[in-house]
C-alpha cells in the first residue's frame, strides 16, 4: 500500500508540489488509511532555496509514514514504482495556465513511467498530464483531480474498485506506440518532411 510520487525538489519553474502530497496524504492517513506509505522521490540541488524546502517538506513529514529518497539512483527509483501501487502528481496545482504555463507539467515522464510500472495514476487536471491520461483512456474523472479533496476522494476509490482490472495490455501497447524512442522518432521525421 505505496504512494508515489518522482520529480525534483525544488520551486522555481514547474515545481513539483510535494507539499499539496503531503498535505493530501495526511488527510488521507488520518481518514483511517494509516496502513499506506507516501515515497518521494527526487533530485535535490545544493542551492539554498532547495535545502529550505526539503527541510519544509520533512517538517511537514513528521510523525506519519512519509519517506523521502533524494537522489536515487535509477535502479531504486524502478524499484519504488514497482512496489507502489498508487501514483500521484501534482505539478500545476494552484497556478493559472493561462498567466504561469511555466509552472504546469508540459508532457511528465515520470508519470508513463510510473504507469507501465502498473501503478494507478492520480495526476493533476492541467498541462500535458491530463494527455497522458486522456491518451492511455483512462476515466478523467477518476485519475484527475484539481482538488485535494478529489485526489484523496479519487485515490480512495480506485483502490477500492477490487473489481476493476485495468486492461495493463493495451495500456502498455498504448504507452508504447505513443512515448517510446521510436514513436518520437517518427513523429519529429514526419515534422521534418
Amino acid at each position: 500500500k505505496w504512494i508515489c510520487s518522482v520529480g525534483r525538489f525544488f520551486i522555481l519553474g514547474h515545481g513539483k508540489k510535494q507539499e499539496v502530497l503531503i498535505k493530501a496524504f495526511k488527510q488521507f492517513y488520518d481518514q483511517g488509511h494509516d496502513d499506506w506509505q507516501l515515497h518521494l522521490v527526487g533530485g535535490v540541488g545544493s542551492e539554498p532555496t532547495s535545502v529550505e524546502f526539503v527541510q519544509k517538506l520533512k517538517d511537514m513529514a513528521k510523525n506519519y509514514p512519509i519517506f523521502f529518497h533524494f537522489n536515487s539512483s535509477r535502479s531504486e527509483v524502478e524499484g519504488i514504482y514497482l512496489k507502489s501501487m498508487v501514483y500521484w502528481h501534482a505539478a500545476g496545482f494552484g497556478e493559472s495556465e493561462t498567466r504561469d504555463p511555466i509552472k504546469f507539467e508540459h508532457f511528465g515522464i515520470a508519470p508513463v513511467e510510473a504507469i507501465s510500472a502498473g501503478c494507478i495514476p492520480v495526476l493533476y487536471n492541467g498541462g500535458g498530464l491530463r494527455e497522458i491520461i486522456s491518451e492511455i483512456d483512462l476515466r478523467q474523472d477518476l485519475h484527475l483531480f484539481k482538488t485535494t479533496d478529489q485526489l484523496i476522494t479519487n485515490t480512495i476509490k480506485l483502490t477500492q474498485l477490487k473489481t476493476q482490472k485495468l486492461d495493463w495490455k493495451n495500456i502498455y501497447n498504448i504507452l508504447y506506440k505513443t512515448f517510446s524512442q521510436e514513436a518520437f522518432k517518427k513523429k519529429l521525421l514526419a515534422l521534418l518532411e
